[in-house]
């Protein structure tokens, strides 16, 4: 097999850079108005919860549908988030969004590159596009910037907080990369023949579980630097306020009706602390397809652009 490697400068792992460093929002209020498009999908993932409630009623055990509801809690707000960020980036102008479901090969050949080089310095690889691809990424999102034609995949988390340290965002960052060396061939051989100069990754955590983020890993609250699209956090994180509300309101009413509490000051009290109890079982995608497949014959001798982490970029009020 055959590598062609090439260098750039302007390749770097992406870091916030401290003028465009983005300052966690003030706590949004439940209160505030939401757009009612938005409110659809607030309105979808509550009516998931109460799906799951009813279905999972057992007239033998009294709690099995509030624990079932309250264990989906967390996964229908992740899913409600990751909803909305992609219909707000299909609303910008800026931005070409690809269709869901788009496979990039992992190559090992790939993933051995980027372990013997610097991912600061990486510029390009180009494989053998008949090497057999046994594993495959699919990311959350594909942003392409039309001026520029950049490519951001976009791996969506709805918490980063069940990891414990960073060997296994590395891994993940890892295979990411090695997918977007090969996105570009992809993309404009197989995808309506998308132009791409240079392709970036972000990791975006919709929790804003950590105390700081960089290399490539992103909160909710960088989503305006990120893309460049002004009120994209704000408009999530009102979204948000309004669904745990609303789940609040459905737990004490299922709450209420399954043990007959009377709506008091007291009985409110303790039955908020016992559904906090709860542990919500959030089962992370991890976007891999465990398939063996060949890249197509035609892929042979194409260009590939630059890869490189995501970096955050000053929003235009005009964007």
């Amino acid at each position: 097999m055959k590598f062609i490697m090439s260098f750039s400068h302007d390749v770097r792992l992406a870091a916030p850079e401290p003028h465009m460093q983005s300052h966690r929002p003030a706590p949004t209020s439940s209160s505030s108005k939401i757009d009612p498009q938005h409110r659809l999908f607030v309105d979808e993932a509550v009516r998931q919860l109460r799906s799951c409630y009813s279905a999972s009623t057992d007239a033998c055990w009294l709690s099995a549908g509030l624990i079932a509801a309250a264990a989906q809690v967390t996964a229908a707000e992740g899913r409600m988030l990751e909803h909305l960020l992609r219909e707000r980036v299909s609303t910008e102008p800026r931005f070409k969004l690809l269709d869901r479901g788009i496979e990039l090969p992992v190559l090992d050949d790939a993933e051995r590159m980027l372990a013997l080089n610097e991912w600061a310095d990486l510029a390009s690889l180009a494989v053998d596009p008949n090497r057999r691809a046994t594993r495959h990424y699919r990311p959350d999102l594909i942003a392409i910037e039309k001026e520029t034609s950049r490519a951001i995949l976009i791996d969506v988390k709805r918490s980063l907080s069940s990891y414990s340290g960073n060997r296994q965002l590395n891994h993940l960052k890892t295979k990411m990369l090695a997918a977007a060396l090969v996105a570009p061939q992809i993309l404009y051989t197989e995808h309506q023949r998308t132009m791409v100069t240079r392709t970036e990754i972000a990791i975006v955590d919709l929790a804003d579980s950590r105390a700081s983020y960089g290399d490539g890993i992103f909160g909710l609250c960088h989503l305006d630097a990120l893309l460049g699209t002004p009120g994209l956090a704000s408009d999530l994180q009102r979204c948000r306020a309004v669904y745990r509300d609303a789940v609040d309101a459905f737990l004490r009413e299922m709450a209420e009706g399954t043990f007959n509490l009377v709506s008091s000051s007291a009985a409110s009290g303790s039955t908020s602390e016992a559904i906090g109890t709860l542990s919500a079982a959030d089962a992370e995608e991890n976007g891999a397809v465990n398939d063996t497949r060949r890249i197509s014959s035609h892929l042979r001798g194409a260009t590939i652009a630059p890869v490189g982490l995501a970096r955050l970029r000053a929003a235009s009020a005009n964007a």
